[in-house]
């Protein structure tokens, strides 16, 4: 497990080391099919660059993780990562949206940020009514279709999941690959709810684990 906690933020010069570009690679690769992420892609202002824009947008979501949440990831670095985040007070959730916002129109335009932005709003409104204030929040985990079956993803978020068993409390996550539900059944999340996205039309589940 490499967990960062309480640092100062997010990058905003979309520096990449070795790792990251592996990890972006892997993310991009287990994500592709992904209504938000494929949304995102398609909103990109050059298509010539859409699949490099869609990779500074996993730069910057780990520097996020990063800067605000849990950042977790296994040997080797392009078997991809695990980003979480925790209830955050008032002031740091609204640095965490302003920088996110900011690196986003830098990494890919203000076209994919007004999406971003409206999928963003309208998963709020009914992802709010089957989770809790105090629940930990698995914003993205991905592993590379080569890499899969080899248990890495339960690896990559066993750290995190024993860190809210230990402190009593709850963790959800947004899935629209209904493929992926069992995955996450076999680790104790159960379907807390089933929602049409208003701005992509595709549905999701937002699914809920109880601390064990």
């Amino acid at each position: 497990m490499k967990p960062c906690g309480e640092c100062g933020g997010m990058r905003g010069d979309m520096t990449r080391n070795g790792n990251d570009r592996a990890m972006e690679r892997a993310l991009y690769e287990a994500l592709r099919g992904d209504a938000f992420y494929a949304s995102l892609e398609a909103a990109a202002e050059d298509p010539a660059r859409a699949h490099e824009a869609m990779l500074d947008y996993y730069t910057l979501s780990l520097d996020e993780a990063r800067g605000f949440g849990r950042l977790v990831t296994l040997p080797p670095p392009d078997a991809g990562a695990a980003l979480w985040f925790p209830p955050l007070a008032d002031d740091r959730a609204r640095a965490k949206a302003e920088a996110k916002r900011r690196a986003l129109a830098k990494a890919m335009g203000d076209a994919p940020l007004r999406l971003y932005d409206a999928i963003n709003a309208s998963m709020a409104r009914t992802t709010s009514t089957v989770t809790e204030p105090t629940d930990w929040y698995l914003s993205i985990l991905g592993v590379d279709p080569a890499q899969q079956g080899r248990g890495l993803g339960a690896g990559l978020l066993r750290p995190v999941l024993e860190e809210t068993d230990r402190a009593g409390v709850a963790t959800y996550l947004e899935t629209f690959t209904p493929r992926n539900e069992p995955f996450y059944e076999r680790l104790g999340y159960r379907c807390a709810g089933r929602f049409d996205e208003a701005v992509t039309g595709a549905s999701y589940a937002v699914m809920r684990r109880l601390a064990a």
